[in-house]
């Protein structure tokens, strides 16, 4: 399938987000914000397009599958962080996905995590992305909505592949590139006040 077409079926959270939000909570974003989310996934399937993998059945289900899943996720988030401080439930998450987790991968995870790169890019990605980023995460989700806060996250795959670039030295397609200008001037639809 490939992480490109991944990312662009998975980054469909977005709507389901919304969707949830609004059955669950009763949120209701402007039309704008709406828009504006169009506009961003429209951004991230662009950034992923040039590639050219064949998406099976098997993993179209399971990306769809993420996207529903972390689009509730989102939803419950946002309701959790009205009882309790951002980070307790940040660090409460992170928590349970261990204890959810270690049985299933832990002796794997033991051997692997002896190679300093794999450890090294653990600790990493573990502090930013599940660490201060799921902390912001619920602020923001908290502070904006739902809705808002996961049109703003459109953006977390476009920078991935942006930078890419010079990290892992990939090259970009023109699809990359104009995808990421969707995916910019949808946020900015979304969040801008006319």
């Amino acid at each position: 399938m490939g992480s490109g077409n991944a990312a662009s079926i998975s980054y469909l959270y977005v709507f389901f987000a919304q969707l949830f939000s609004y059955l669950v909570l009763g949120e209701v974003a402007s039309l704008q914000v709406y828009i504006g989310s169009v506009v961003a996934v429209a951004g991230v399937y662009l950034v992923y397009s040039g590639e050219k993998r064949l998406v099976s059945s098997k993993g179209f289900c399971y990306a769809l599958i993420a996207a529903v899943s972390w689009g509730f996720a989102s939803t419950i988030l946002k309701l959790a962080s009205n009882f309790g401080d951002p980070i307790v439930i940040a660090l409460l998450r992170n928590l349970f996905t261990v204890l959810l987790l270690f049985p299933i991968a832990g002796r794997e995870a033991l051997s692997v995590s002896r190679n300093k790169n794999v450890l090294f890019t653990a600790i990493i990605t573990g502090a930013l992305g599940l660490g201060v980023g799921m902390w912001l995460f619920i602020v923001a989700l908290n502070q904006l909505g739902v809705s808002a806060t996961v049109l703003a996250t459109g953006l977390t795959p476009v920078l991935t592949r942006v930078l890419s670039t010079p990290i892992a030295k990939e090259k970009q397609s023109a699809y990359a590139y104009i995808g990421t200008l969707f995916t910019s001037i949808g946020i900015l639809i979304g969040f801008y006040k006319f």
